[in-house]
């Protein structure tokens, strides 16, 4: 594989706006046509490690989605009551909310882990990277799934965050 550098204002360079539901990541598909650019001298290796870091910078992204649904969850399911109680006290919304912690909580370690690969052991940062990006978006899935359910009929609505996290997750896969 070969990488070439093009500049954003390159002649021959169009860029297409693209629609994938995910405003918070504006994409594009690049179109070159006799576009100037330089070959970057980087090896199958060096294409291969900026992969790898890649993915472990998605894992990331992932783990916020995580933490940001468990969070707002945790948070309605103090806030909401049904019979006169928080409805986090119930066992049904309790251990659902315990299980995304649990998830949330490993693709955290893998995070870590690829992270500390990036730097320090880069030869590891494959199965790193490639376990931190798993877990994150299984945990990232699980969590918006869960933050819609618990928030009921308001969460599955576009004037609540809670969709457009799950949309994020999707996207991300």
């Amino acid at each position: 594989p070969r990488a070439v550098l093009v500049t954003a204002d390159a002649a021959g360079l169009a860029v297409e706006p693209q629609v994938r539901g995910d405003a918070s990541r504006p994409l594009g598909a690049a179109r070159l046509e006799a576009t100037p650019g330089e070959l970057l001298d980087a090896g199958g290796d060096d294409l291969t490690e900026a992969w790898f870091s890649a993915q472990a910078l998605l894992a990331a992204d992932a783990l916020g989605v995580c933490e940001a649904s468990l969070e707002m969850g945790v948070a309605y399911a103090k806030e909401r009551h049904a019979f006169g109680r928080p409805i986090g006290s119930y066992q049904a919304v309790k251990h659902q909310l315990v299980e995304v912690l649990r998830h949330t909580e490993r693709a955290r370690n893998l995070c870590y882990y690829a992270g500390y690969a990036a730097e320090h052991a880069r030869g590891e940062l494959p199965l790193a990277a490639s376990c931190a990006r798993l877990a994150a978006e299984d945990g990232a899935d699980l969590a918006t799934r869960t933050c819609i359910a618990v928030h009921g009929g308001i969460g599955a609505t576009w004037e609540h965050a809670a969709p457009y996290y799950w949309r994020r997750a999707q996207l991300s896969r």
